[in-house]
């Protein structure tokens, strides 16, 4: 997604591509939606529903925008406060529990971000504060997605998330639309696909873990970046990006090795309940 969204950043609007995207991924995944039967998909959550998509699209709307005009890395990088937010989210929130020994890997992996941006390279700009600002609406709506998932099942959650969204993009519809052309139609379209298939994990994930053990594995979007930013898009290289990394790769080795812990211990709790 960061790289069709950079290689479609001169032709297509922002909007726009949030927009196609989301009604290429609907249309894509209504047929698995519909399998489960309509009257499935009906919900008395209808506000939830409502309050969670107005986060998750603003999200994304500033989310494109960051990615359209920071480096890959440099976005990729500060993409990864979400964790530490959600985290305390999930604590204020949720009423969640988090180890000492499992926060001290979350910012070891933040401090692997910011290790990437680097002491020099970090200033001040538009698209600095849409980033930011990203992270803390998609942390609100990772709070109000993983309590859909206490009641709702997974493809209610994703009918009514797309649906929404494209029905409240349909009202600007007229202030931003622009056809597009053949090429970057069938780019969009894939957008669509693939984002669709990211929606469907993430929420996935959700539904069998809590949201502060679910977002520091996002740390891992980094070593597919930083390739990314370097060979595709001729990005300079630093050592800070190196360095960073390594210790994002170290955070998410503990994080994973805690969470073997705790299914494990979980699993032979309840095997000596029953």
């Amino acid at each position: 997604m960061m790289v069709l969204i950079r290689k479609l950043e001169d032709r297509v609007s922002i909007p726009m591509l949030v927009y196609i995207r989301l009604i290429c991924g609907f249309i894509f995944f209504l047929p698995y939606c519909f399998s489960f039967g309509v009257s499935n998909l009906k919900t008395s959550k209808g506000s939830f529903h409502l309050l969670r998509v107005l986060l998750y699209t603003s999200s994304m709307l500033l989310t494109f925008y960051a990615y359209a005009h920071l480096p890959i890395t440099t976005a990729t990088s500060i993409g990864f406060s979400g964790p530490i937010i959600t985290s305390f989210l999930s604590i204020l929130m949720l009423g969640e529990r988090v180890g000492k020994l499992h926060w001290l890997f979350i910012f070891l992996g933040y401090g692997g971000v910011l290790t990437c941006i680097g002491p020099s390279s970090f200033h001040m700009n538009t698209a600095i504060i849409s980033s930011v600002l990203a992270n803390l609406l998609a942390s609100f709506s990772l709070i109000a997605m993983k309590k859909l998932t206490q009641t709702e099942n997974l493809p209610r959650i994703m009918f009514w998330a797309n649906f929404i969204s494209i029905l409240l993009l349909s009202i600007g519809a007229p202030f931003f639309w622009e056809a597009p052309s053949r090429e970057d139609l069938f780019i969009l379209i894939f957008l669509g696909i693939i984002g669709v298939f990211s929606q469907f994990s993430y929420i996935k994930a959700l539904v069998n873990g809590s949201p502060a053990l679910v977002a520091p594995f996002e740390f891992s979007r980094l070593l597919f970046a930083i390739p990314i930013g370097l060979f595709y898009f001729s990005e300079p290289f630093q050592i800070w990006t190196l360095l960073g990394g390594l210790l994002i790769i170290v955070a998410n080795t503990g994080i994973a090795l805690l969470s073997q812990k705790n299914i494990v211990k979980n699993n032979s709790i309840q095997a000596l309940e029953a």
